[in-house]
């Protein structure tokens, strides 16, 4: 799918899609502050969704059910917070 047809695809859904400039085809083109705020917001947020994924079993989940599926993510998730912690506290030797 190009660009312009995911655009096209997204706006017609009522979402704004925010797509980083490639730089190979010519000058870069900047994108204003709001949207680069929240490109590094949804950038954050995929890593989180990554990790969950590939280290903490959110690959395949063999529970079936609503409430199953849920408790089996915020256990990923539980599980994923002392990491996110500790990498916060800074480290004195």
């Amino acid at each position: 799918m190009t660009q312009l047809k995911f655009i096209i695809f997204c706006k017609g859904r009522g979402k704004i899609p925010i797509i980083d400039d490639n730089p190979r085809r010519g000058k870069k083109k900047e994108m204003d502050p709001a949207k680069k705020t929240r490109y590094k917001e949804r950038s954050s947020v995929e890593i989180v969704n990554s990790e969950l994924k590939d280290n903490y079993a959110l690959q395949t989940i063999k529970v079936k059910g609503e409430v199953k599926v849920a408790c089996h993510m915020m256990f990923a998730v539980i599980a994923l917070m002392p990491k996110k912690i500790f990498t916060l506290i800074p480290q004195t030797a």
